[in-house]
């Protein structure tokens, strides 16, 4: 990961626990998560299935355990307002977005073409009712899609 994108993905998170502090939410969260060969992870909102945290900013870094491996992403479930968006990328956090959604239209499955996959999820919306979303990510061999 080059320094530029290291120091852009430490003062976006700086800057959301500082807003988080100002104004009264603890809803910041960051996590580095390993795919094993062949395996499947799921990272979820938080609280879900329950309603996600009002005003809430979370990060995940997900990568394979080899360079020689995909990253099958498949939406299982998405229930958000239109104040929480889910970002999905390519690469180190915030340089490729492949995906922005909201709502409960999940979007087609798609396989990475990098072994480091990254998710960030914020909601800015007070007296949320929604669950989130839930995604699953498998370890597939380089260039193949994960379905049989």
């Amino acid at each position: 990961m080059s320094t530029f994108s290291q120091m852009t993905e430490r003062i976006v998170l700086l800057l959301a626990t500082l807003l988080a502090a100002v104004y009264g939410q603890s809803n910041v969260c960051e996590e580095e998560l390993v795919i094993a060969n062949g395996r499947t992870i799921a990272v979820t909102s938080p609280g879900y299935p329950d309603p996600y945290p009002d005003s809430s900013f979370c990060l995940w870094r997900i990568r394979t355990t080899s360079q020689g491996r995909d990253i099958l992403v498949s939406f299982d479930d998405l229930d958000t307002d239109l104040c929480g968006i889910v970002e999905v990328g390519v690469g180190p956090p915030f340089s490729r977005v492949t995906y922005i959604v909201t709502g409960d239209e999940e979007p087609a499955d798609f396989t990475s073409s990098f072994p480091l996959v990254w998710i960030h999820f914020r909601s800015n919306c007070f007296q949320n009712s929604r669950r989130g979303f839930k995604i699953s990510l498998t370890s597939v061999d380089k260039g193949r899609s994960g379905y049989e």
